[in-house]
């Protein structure tokens, strides 16, 4: 499971009096809701259907309302035919009853139904062929393996989303033992006429719909609140556009409403705007030339436009001069507030080039068509997407891979998307499709998409998760309830009596009520819309490397019109020290220019080709805070304030055969550099409080942030500076970092030869291990590597190079270097003795933790825990999931911020060039990992001084 998964699901321990401090407990207590719940569940016989339908008990009761017990039979050639199995079913009261009984279980009515291989060799049930026709077009099972379809339950879930809503039917296939994830399809029911929202529509095969293009449009508009939190400032005065009704270019000095057009520009040779076509472009109906010949997608999206009503369209390749650089350049930087000040963005999510049209515009066909049968007197149909899952025909496209459009996506007011079945309307209140009836209420949020297999499915994973973690290694036994109520019971220790003896763990999955795929600033925790966003941006491809950070500018705009932050190559500085612990998920390269000299600093992302993303907080209700920064960051100072300063006071420290008067005049031409400490007090906001900031502690998740009346509705996880203050600088002027911080050196150590050694503090270094594949329970690639010192595991690295790029001869180069002090997030609730530290703002600890306390050598000296010397290494394998695991019985565990944050570092030569771009002598960062942070100071840190590019 990754992290976002993680983050998905709600875990604690459950207490002696059955009570939790989390408000989610509740969801398993036996409140009176339920015990009415289980009360109407005994008034009913049950019936389940495996090779026939029969009893499930033999108690007294009434059928269930929605169980035909006579039902009429046809033959098998009438069009009202159904099998043995859907007669008895009544389609028509689980369409228009609520709260009808479920036949295995008290709770919302779902009817669970075995023999699903029988399903799919009904063809004359319509009902049965509504399924299997959707099942075999999408290819949603292996439906030629006739073993795996035996074992595979169905059930009819009736979401009820409450009362004005049409009920839907979701059908589930469950398997445990082959689907990863159970397979869901939703089937409403038809009603052409107006009717409630959620019931379905016709859908056109052949044309898209105007009616309900327009409809959206004035739903969004006319009935949702202002979109205010997604317009960026536009930087240039006018802007060139696409008149629709001229079909020419025309510049446009005023505001005025428009449209843009998102697509993949692909392989082939489209007219563009140049200072030699430009005149072509701009004559009235030039752009119906045929010299011109537009290509289909761009006639498409200016038809689609005329059909909204609006006048004018942007789209880049006929509203930029392509051979201006100036005007490119311009455009681009301008970019985010193209998208983010247009009406909508038309998306061309089936396209790999423009040739290929929208799909039910004009002469390109739609590739899917409607899944629709009569049961029982209703029209049902499948419909094409699940509301509450992403957009699948988007994700999985072309589109959706490029790095450019991701901004054009993220920053776009309202989108609409063409598929290869239907139209997609999103806005950030909503998501509308053109087989559903559109709900207008824009505080409307959709059924929860829960797996009710969880705790069936996939209980080694997140049991394995809590088995390991370090901050329940107190326990040798554990139990573990699931959503059933099953508990089971894992250990080590047979004396079950014993004090510790099992705390029991509950879990439940969390929905997210989010329901558009737009980011919101309000409401929101800021670095959580800033990490998600780098997460998805660096999984995407893009031509020009040099276009890396212009591709995300969009993203750090729409973050500074919310916040008064800045942002170096990609890195914030609302949350920098954070931000620079981004982590491979592959094995990286640095991003170059085409003479080979690379673009960006190594110490972001954007420098680096390939998939990043930055670690979650573990459990959705996790005890777990933010790091503390470990360095003292410095800058250069202004050598005229510094002489001036000074004033005619001597220099100390001449350098031999220097003047004082020529070292002066050398500081002055720059050529020593002067560093200082930045101000701590000012750089982490210690006057926090004075400056108008509220902290607040969120019990549901257990989290701190802070927030303040400037920004409202935006949390953030440490105050930063307010509109009117100004943002400290850390690169300088060049892209490179300037700090102080604890560094080790490093060794690659053969872990299979290298004896461990119990004695404390007698090696130097710490050991990147080789040849030490057992202690992973799990595979774990060259570029993943354990950290040790003498012998003990202590921590996790991972390397943005590929281990082969590593030179073992050249190890004295490799610094590991401690960035900040982090903790394991902890299992809810907090252990005896924490409230104190709960009671403390992520600030405080920063001052307590880290200025106090880091900083002072022999408070940090005295809080050092020795290491036990009694014991040898754990050799147990360990399942790696990038978690710093350390070896419990070596290291003391139980400490708060237990674990420091390091990067590993490489030391660079001069090898010429101006700045990072050449290869200037300083550090590169090269890996990151987590490791415990006493097992780092006893491998005798020194305090060192980097300059990081």
């Amino acid at each position: 499971m990754s992290d976002e998964e993680y983050e998905g699901y709600a875990v604690w321990i459950k207490t002696d009096d059955g009570e939790s401090i989390s408000e989610e407990r509740r969801h398993y207590q036996e409140t009176e809701e339920h015990k009415k719940l289980v009360e109407k569940f005994d008034e009913y016989v049950h019936h389940q259907y495996v090779r026939h339908w029969g009893l499930l008990s033999e108690r007294q009761g009434k059928n269930e309302e929605w169980f035909i017990p006579n039902p009429s039979v046809f033959e098998e050639g009438h069009s009202e035919y159904l099998c043995d199995m859907c007669r008895h079913i009544d389609f028509r009261a689980l369409f228009t009853q609520r709260g009808l009984p479920a036949n295995d279980i008290p709770g919302p009515t779902t009817i669970r139904l075995h023999g699903f291989d029988r399903v799919l060799k009904r063809e004359n049930c319509a009902f049965c062929r509504l399924i299997s026709r959707k099942v075999k077009s999408d290819g949603l099972l292996d439906f030629e393996n006739e073993h795996a379809m035996k074992a595979i339950t169905m059930k009819l879930h009736v979401l009820d989303e409450g009362p004005g809503v049409a009920l839907r039917l979701e059908i589930e296939f469950q398997d445990i033992s082959r689907l990863p994830q159970p397979v869901k399809i939703i089937v409403q029911q038809v009603c052409d006429k107006k009717s409630a929202p959620f019931h379905g529509i016709q859908v056109n095969p052949e044309r898209i719909s105007t009616t309900a293009l327009q409809k959206w449009r004035s739903l969004c508009e006319e009935d949702h609140p202002e979109i205010v939190d997604r317009v960026i400032a536009q930087k240039q005065h006018g802007l060139r556009l696409i008149d629709v009704h001229e079909y020419r270019v025309v510049k446009i000095d005023g505001p005025c409403r428009y449209v843009c057009l998102s697509y993949v520009w692909g392989q082939i040779n489209q007219p563009q705007y140049t200072s030699e076509t430009k005149a072509a472009f701009q004559a009235p109906y030039g752009l119906k030339s045929e010299l011109i010949r537009l290509p289909r997608t761009i006639k498409d999206a200016i038809e689609v436009t005329k059909q909204l009503g609006i006048d004018y369209i942007w789209i880049d390749a006929i509203c930029i001069e392509q051979d201006n650089e100036d005007d490119k350049a311009a455009i681009i930087a301008d970019m985010g507030a193209i998208y983010s000040n247009s009406i909508l963005t038309i998306v061309a999510s089936t396209n790999s080039d423009p040739s290929e049209g929208l799909p039910g515009v004009s002469a390109t066909a739609r590739m899917k068509t409607q899944i629709r049968e009569i049961v029982q007197g209703l029209q049902l149909a499948v419909a094409f997407h699940d509301n509450r899952r992403p957009l699948a025909d988007v994700e999985k496209s072309i589109w959706n891979s490029r790095a450019w459009t991701y901004q054009e996506w993220q920053l776009s007011q309202r989108m609409l998307f063409f598929t290869n079945s239907q139209m997609c309307f999103l806005c950030p209140h909503s998501t509308v499709f053109e087989d559903t009836w559109p709900i207008t209420d824009p505080t409307f949020k959709p059924a929860p998409l829960l797996d009710r297999s969880t705790f069936y499915r996939t209980p080694m994973e997140i049991w394995m998760k809590l088995w390991q973690d370090p901050t329940q290694y107190r326990f040798e036994n554990k139990a573990f309830e699931t959503e059933g109520g099953l508990t089971i019971m894992v250990g080590e220790d047979r004396d079950v009596n014993s004090e510790l003896s099992a705390p029991i763990y509950q879990c439940r999955q969390i929905h997210d009520s989010e329901t558009s795929a737009m980011p919101k600033l309000r409401g929101q925790n800021i670095w959580n819309i800033y990490r998600k966003a780098v997460n998805s941006f660096t999984c995407r491809d893009i031509t020009s490397h040099a276009d890396t950070v212009n591709a995300f500018a969009g993203m750090t705009e729409l973050i500074c019109q919310g916040a008064n932050t800045k942002f170096w190559y990609g890195i914030p500085a609302f949350a920098f020290d954070q931000a620079l612990l981004w982590y491979p998920k592959e094995q990286l390269q640095r991003r170059r220019d085409l003479e080979g000299r690379e673009l960006f600093p190594s110490w972001s992302w954007a420098g680096w080709k390939g998939a990043c993303h930055y670690r979650g907080r573990g459990w959705h209700n996790g005890l777990y805070r933010c790091p503390v920064t470990a360095v003292n960051w410095l800058q250069q100072m202004d050598p005229v304030k510094f002489l001036a300063r000074l004033g005619d006071n001597t220099l100390s420290g001449v350098p031999e055969g220097m003047t004082p008067e020529q070292l002066r005049g050398d500081i002055l031409s720059g050529k020593w550099k002067l560093l200082e400490q930045i101000n701590t007090r000012e750089l982490y906001r210690f006057d926090f409080e004075e400056c108008g900031w509220q902290s607040f502690h969120e019990k549901e998740r257990n989290q701190h942030g802070y927030t303040h009346s400037q920004y409202p509705g935006i949390v953030f996880n440490y105050p930063i500076p307010l509109p009117n203050q100004e943002n400290i600088s850390l690169p300088d002027s060049e892209g490179a970092l300037r700090f102080q911080a604890y560094a080790n050196k490093v060794r690659f150590c053969d872990m299979q030869t290298t004896p461990h050694i119990k004695e404390s503090n007698i090696e130097n270094f710490l050991q990147l291990g080789l040849n030490d594949e057992r202690k992973s329970a799990t595979y774990r690639p060259p570029w993943q590597r354990i950290i040790y010192h003498q012998g003990y595991r202590a921590g996790f690295l991972v390397l943005n190079i590929s281990f082969e790029d590593l030179d073992l001869d050249k190890q004295d180069e490799l610094s590991l270097v401690a960035m900040s002090r982090d903790e394991v997030p902890r299992t809810a609730p907090p252990t005896e003795g924490w409230d104190v530290y709960q009671g403390l703002g992520p600030v405080e600890i920063v001052w307590n933790l880290g200025r106090k306390h880091q900083w002072l050598p022999k408070k940090l000296a005295d809080s050092i825990p020795s290491p036990n010397v009694d014991v040898d290494p754990v050799t147990d394998a360990k399942v790696e999931n990038g978690d710093a695991i350390w070896d419990e019985y070596r290291f003391h565990e139980g400490q708060v911020y237990e674990l420091y944050n390091v990067l590993l570092l490489r030391k660079r030569g001069v090898v010429g060039g101006n700045s990072w771009k050449g290869q200037q002598e300083g550090w590169e960062r090269i890996g990151v990992g987590k490791m415990h942070w006493s097992a780092f100071h006893h491998a005798g840190p020194v305090m060192e001084s980097f300059l990081l590019r």
